[in-house]
């Protein structure tokens, strides 16, 4: 590179440690060199954002450690991860010799945008930084300085990935792959033990079962060379919504915010966002989890129809069949209207995270709706005798506790309507000379708040105007 010929020789010695930085740093060389486009079709510079700083760091310090780097990333919908290891391989093709970057996607049309980005990064690369190329066209970019070399496919055919030595390979979306144990076993076989090379396989999650799954729970055991690395979607500063001031977020919502540290904006965008992926108001459904996960556990949900199992009864005899078919008949409808595959599935998905999750059966209050509905209930509403068995068969008691608006208590409990709304203003107002004469339950509730030594804030929620509800089942 002829210096002289593009700058002063007063300059020189400052471009030179431009350089050497932008050799060494990629942080510093995708902010400076790599441009990317926006929505609206203008170009911006690769800032790292949270998600990619992330990645960024466990890959180096991988890197430092073994001298390779092997990862496996599970991420949430557009966190940039693409787009930063793009960055990262155009990077060390451009600076190092002799080595080859192979991306394989699941989409052409994938295959197609990582590639229009990699021209993008070299096309608005600096002229002194900026290597002529040997060849290039819409699947392959060589560099003929330093014999280098980026490609991409698509893995529709089981021979992709199947190639001469690749040091730097990036796997996108593998999730989604078709034939994905047969392209990764080429692709093991491509890339070298150890010499800095890299192998990244990253994608949103696709359900319970297949290649990434196995290999992402093998590596969160540490049965395996790859790292795993999880991305939250909350860490995305644009998946914020401005939450109305009316909007009240559900008991599963606020207990997901303080889990995670949402802020209300994060968790208004959370609740419309699952609502528009076919969630129930206030729940959240397997879709949005897969697609926007809190947790790794929440990435690899199954959808309601994949987990459900029709019940079967099955007669001791023939003269029972009749019987049989009848009584399955009425169980898979109960089990089809009350979406009880559903209910299981999301307190499945709770035990999983947690160990314990419940499915409440009960009795609708509606006359014109199905006379049975199934729902999960969170497992921090339910306490239980400890000196029962582990399947409650000899519990004596067990508790639901839960808050509830106070006009749905009032609704829940109409005869019970005064106490309620005494009880929720402190007992402001009550005359116990007038009451003592008319209303002996309200006098006995009075007198029980006298004596007690909670607080209201421990049962009553003035802000939101909702009571702590307690149901209790004795000899359960």
């Amino acid at each position: 590179m002829n210096l002289q010929a593009e700058i002063s020789s007063e300059e020189v010695e400052s471009v030179r440690d431009l350089i050497k930085r932008c050799v060494h740093d990629f942080p510093f060389f995708a902010l400076k060199q790599l441009k990317i486009a926006t929505k609206r079709g203008a170009l911006k510079p690769l800032k790292l954002n949270r998600a990619q700083r992330y990645v960024h760091e466990r890959l180096e310090d991988q890197l430092f450690e073994l001298g390779m780097v092997r990862a496996l990333i599970l991420k949430g919908r557009q966190q940039g991860i693409s787009t930063y290891v793009e960055g990262r391989y155009y990077w060390k093709t451009r600076f190092r010799k002799a080595v080859k970057a192979f991306i394989l996607t699941h989409l052409q049309q994938a295959t197609d945008n990582l590639f229009d980005m990699v021209f993008r990064y070299h096309n608005n690369l600096h002229p002194l930084l900026k290597p002529a190329t040997a060849n290039a066209s819409s699947k392959e970019l060589h560099f003929a300085q330093n014999d280098s070399g980026y490609k991409v496919a698509t893995a529709g055919s089981k021979g992709a990935g199947r190639s001469s030595t690749i040091h730097y390979f990036h796997g996108s979306e593998v999730a989604f792959w078709p034939h994905a144990e047969t392209h990764a076993a080429g692709v093991l076989q491509a890339v070298p033990e150890g010499e800095n090379s890299e192998i990244i396989f990253e994608s949103t999650a696709n359900g319970i079962g297949g290649y990434f799954h196995d290999l992402w729970q093998k590596a969160e055991a540490g049965e395996s060379e790859f790292i795993a690395i999880f991305l939250p979607w909350y860490w995305q500063p644009e998946y914020r919504k401005k939450a109305p001031s009316d909007w009240k977020p559900s008991d599963t919502e606020l207990d997901t915010a303080k889990t995670y540290n949402l802020d209300r904006d994060q968790l208004y965008w959370a609740h419309q966002k699952n609502i528009q992926l076919r969630g129930d108001v206030g729940e959240w459904g397997w879709l949005f989890l897969q697609e926007y996960p809190f947790c790794a556990a929440d990435a690899f949900q199954q959808s309601g129809q994949d987990t459900r199992a029709d019940w079967v009864v099955r007669p001791d005899d023939d003269d029972s069949v009749e019987v049989a078919e009848g009584i399955n008949e009425k169980l898979n409808e109960a089990a089809r209207m009350t979406r009880s595959d559903k209910a299981c599935a999301d307190a499945f998905a709770g035990q999983v995270k947690c160990g314990l999750d419940w499915v409440e059966v009960s009795r609708s209050s509606d006359p014109f709706a199905y006379p049975y509905r199934c729902k999960r209930v969170h497992r921090n509403e339910i306490f239980w005798d400890w000196h029962a068995e582990s399947d409650l068969s000899n519990a004596r008691w067990l508790v639901r506790r839960r808050w509830v608006d106070r006009d749905q208590a009032e609704l829940a409990f109409p005869g019970h309507k005064d106490l309620i709304r005494f009880a929720c203003q402190g007992w402001d107002g009550f005359d116990t000379e007038y009451q003592l004469m008319r209303r002996e339950d309200l006098l006995g509730a009075y007198s029980d708040y006298t004596a007690t030594d909670m607080f209201l804030q421990d049962w009553w929620d003035s802000d939101r105007e909702r009571a702590l509800i307690y149901e209790v089942y004795s000899g359960y």
